[in-house]
């Protein structure tokens, strides 16, 4: 897979990373309800499947002082 290339992110999006700590956490939560139900290694590998081969399931936010990439 080639190199993850650089995007800042939105302001908004930069705020709610910041904001995000030990004692207020920011984050989305979601729920999966499968049927019928899968095993563990299916649901590895379906993600791998479907969402690692983009990119974008490979970045991690990076802050700087202008904001964050």
């Amino acid at each position: 897979m080639p190199a993850t290339a650089e995007c800042r992110m939105s302001l908004v999006d930069t705020a709610w990373l910041r904001m995000d700590n030990e004692v207020n956490l920011m984050m989305i939560v979601g729920v999966w309800l499968l049927t019928p139900a899968i095993s563990l290694a299916v649901l590895r590998e379906r993600t791998a499947e479907r969402l690692l081969r983009y990119e974008r399931f490979h970045q991690g936010a990076v802050l700087d002082t202008t904001g964050a990439s």
